[in-house]
């Protein structure tokens, strides 16, 4: 069923992406991707890779597209590990299995076409974020299935795994720093009472080695593409760290967080159909009662992603900022997707109930439709698959001046 998922998300996700270069900075990611270069800060080497290898291997009418189709794949990609996650989930009793596994299969669909996550995948920017969505549903698959492993061992070796991909997460998006105190105490209480000795030896070699994708940086420093010309050491470490990256924020205050909170509230229920957001809260509550360590991490996750952002950046709110930071907030997305999803299934599962019999039938009927609703309630805002307008733009730029000219920009952050 998780390869069904993935399949049939990555069908539509195709069908809608953009065709050309989309707006913002996806022509500078383009770029750097195909040149293997260093985008802006902290550098995205892993997603210059994959990009560099889809503008070779993947069909396209052009270079972009080939490169946006990346997008496209890291998030399909990613339904797998979550439905995996989601699949193992205990209720406490002995429900009917397979209404259980069609309900999560289909309820999946509520994360892969909600509204940012979806609108990503179209164009090479989201590619970051959907990679970032992968590592993460990868690291929420390991973690989750770290707590049920039982053989010292197999343990150790998730452990490892777990320690890599948030060693490679980090070095593709900044973000994923907020969460490691998130990870590590979920990983602490599903380790205690279990007689297990950890190879700490290991598992910090493995994160190394997640982290040495920024190797990549001062390797491609001769390229063409150099955002901020790196040169030094020095340079590469304020790159990575964002040091010379950030400004434009507001000062902290109360009244900002509450408009920002505001903002948030109005993005999620945005993401999904009407109904999600209750089955939500539902789900969440039942989590609480059958897996108290699942349901704290997708809430932690969804508190630190939303307070984070928040408190980290003090964004103003105005449009353009809400609508660069609502990607930032497709963790949260994902955690309120997954709550949901148990929801359905927990009711899919209730035929074994007696008298729940109809309960099931009406959660399948639910589940069963939750594709094509989540389809239709995104789809006016995620399918680009006829904007052209920045290539178009770029086209009649180049074409206004003449052979050999050189092109001088004001305002050039808009009209890149």
């Amino acid at each position: 069923m998780a390869g069904c998922v993935a399949a049939a998300a990555l069908v539509v996700y195709l069908f809608t992406l953009c065709p050309a270069v989309y707006v913002g900075d996806s022509g500078e990611i383009c770029a750097s991707a195909l040149n293997l270069g260093i985008a802006h800060p902290p550098g995205y080497p892993l997603f210059s890779i994959i990009g560099k290898f889809f503008s070779y291997a993947f069909p396209g009418e052009t270079i972009a597209a080939r490169i946006n189709a990346a997008s496209a794949a890291l998030a399909a990609l990613a339904l797998p590990f979550l439905f995996l996650a989601a699949a193992r989930l205990r209720f406490g009793e002995n429900g009917a299995r397979f209404p259980v596994m069609l309900a999560t299969a289909c309820s999946m669909f509520l994360f892969a076409f909600s509204r940012t996550n979806w609108a990503q995948t179209a164009f090479a920017k989201g590619g970051i974020y959907s990679l970032n969505t992968l590592l993460l549903a990868m690291a929420l698959f390991l973690a989750r299935s770290v707590e049920l492993e039982r053989s010292p061992a197999r343990i150790n070796r998730l452990l490892a795994c777990f320690a890599f991909i948030y060693g490679i997460s980090l070095a593709n998006h900044h973000t994923m720093a907020m969460l490691a105190p998130v990870f590590a105490a979920y990983l602490w209480f599903s380790l205690k009472g279990k007689a297990v000795s950890i190879g700490f030896s290991r598992v910090a070699l493995m994160f190394a080695a997640g982290l040495a994708v920024f190797i990549y940086l001062p390797a491609r420093t001769g390229s063409v593409f150099n955002w901020g010309h790196l040169q030094s050491f020095s340079d590469i470490i304020s790159h990575v760290t964002r040091a010379n990256y950030t400004g434009g924020e507001s000062r902290f205050s109360m009244s900002l967080l509450a408009r920002e909170l505001k903002v948030f509230a109005v993005l999620l229920y945005g993401q999904f159909p009407a109904y999600a957001l209750p089955l939500s809260a539902l789900g969440l509550a039942l989590l609480w009662k059958f897996e108290k360590k699942f349901a704290a991490l997708l809430a932690a996750i969804f508190a630190v992603s939303v307070f984070g952002m928040a408190l980290g950046t003090n964004f103003d709110t105005s449009n353009e900022t809400v609508y660069f930071m609502d990607s930032f907030f497709i963790p949260a997305y994902l955690c309120a997707a997954m709550c949901a999803c148990a929801a359905l299934a927990w009711f899919a599962g209730a035929a074994a109930r007696p008298g729940w019999k109809p309960v099931s039938w009406g959660a399948l009927a639910l589940a069963a439709a939750t594709p094509f609703l989540a389809f239709a309630h995104n789809y006016g805002r995620a399918d680009a698959h006829r904007n052209r307008v920045a290539a178009d733009y770029g086209k009649c730029l180049l074409d206004g001046v003449g052979k050999d000219s050189v092109l001088f920009l004001r305002r050039a952050h808009d009209i890149m």
